[in-house]
């Protein structure tokens, strides 16, 4: 208006007739509009209609981007590229083109909104799939090192729920949810029974160090303080979630601290070594475990009484070598 009202700047105005769109393709797309948005349009006139349609798809276009941005989280939303894709090119066309042109895309926009965005907003939406879904994610990913120590069938089925990108239909992230309950389960079982045996073995070797001669001198704080190393150990593995780990930490614990425990004692009790000459150091009892013995046997199992008796003798000479040669073994 204010153009057309100042003479100097009519030298730069373009006048475009205003196209002449028939009632019938204007009823045509405030029922397309209608349809996919849920919505009966504003406008009447047609080139706000127009408008105000090409602003619908922007808006979903960008309610659907910012879901899209989740795929990080939510794999399954890479079904929306197509949408996505389509809805930009939708938004951005002359407004004539809404009148000649958008009634060919009727039955994609709606198969997008049917099959596509309505239930992926859907599921979106539901506080309860979700959490479902990131439970059985963060499952898979936090309880993988598990898996190798059970009976993980319900794995595969698992993964190719949540990497299904039709995930959020029929039921599946209900199957899901029945899936990692029972391989939850199977991992609850299996933690359990290696914290049992690993219980029994640090049993065996509190026992062990409580039964030695040299422990019965020690004074009542200590043996408290040896026995109290057991039960620490025991009690920070109620805790641990990984299977691999718990015997891991066995192995360290009998390997290190128990070794350790076992020469402080040692150390304690023994009596004070007369003066030796600067050029000769006390000796150092060296320890070593039966599994670090070489046994000249060649076969990788026992069949027989003879196999018996022949590893038996082995195993015997194999000991006696160590033990005259100054060290302590450890059983």
């Amino acid at each position: 208006e204010k153009a057309l009202l100042n003479t100097s700047m009519h030298p730069n105005i373009v006048i475009e007739p205003q196209t002449d769109i028939p009632v019938s393709q204007i009823r045509t797309v405030k029922e397309i509009y209608e349809d996919f948005f849920d919505a009966p349009p504003r406008s009447s006139e047609a080139k706000e209609l127009a408008l105000e349609t090409a602003e619908g798809f922007k808006d979903k276009l960008a309610e659907l981007e910012k879901l899209s941005a989740q795929k990080s989280q939510f794999p399954f939303l890479v079904s929306l590229d197509e949408t996505i894709l389509a809805l930009h090119e939708l938004a951005n066309k002359p407004y004539t083109w809404y009148f000649t042109e958008l009634e060919s895309y009727e039955d994609k926009l709606y198969n997008y909104k049917t099959k596509v965005i309505a239930p992926v907003v859907s599921f979106m939406n539901n506080a309860t799939l979700k959490a479902i879904y990131q439970d059985a994610s963060a499952f898979i990913d936090n309880q993988s090192a598990n898996f190798a120590y059970v009976d993980d069938s319900e794995v595969k089925e698992i993964e190719d729920i949540l990497v299904d990108i039709e995930c959020y239909k029929d039921n599946k992230l209900s199957t899901a949810k029945t899936l990692m309950k029972s391989l939850n389960k199977k991992i609850v079982t299996a933690l359990t029974k290696e914290i049992e045996s690993v219980s029994v073995s640090v049993n065996t070797l509190k026992n062990r160090l409580a039964a030695m001669d040299d422990f019965a001198k020690l004074s009542a704080e200590q043996k408290k303080g040896f026995l109290k190393k057991f039960d620490d150990f025991l009690g920070s593995m109620q805790s641990q979630t990984l299977i691999a780990v718990i015997s891991d930490n066995f192995r360290r614990f009998e390997d290190r601290e128990y070794q350790s425990m076992l020469r402080e004692i040692v150390s304690i009790v023994a009596p004070t070594p007369p003066d030796t000459p600067d050029n000769e150091p006390p000796i150092k009892v060296e320890y070593i475990k039966t599994r670090d013995l070489q046994l000249d046997f060649n076969k990788p199992w026992l069949e027989d009484e003879i196999d018996v008796d022949t590893y038996i003798q082995k195993m015997k000479d194999a000991l006696l070598v160590e033990i005259r040669d100054g060290k302590r073994i450890q059983i």
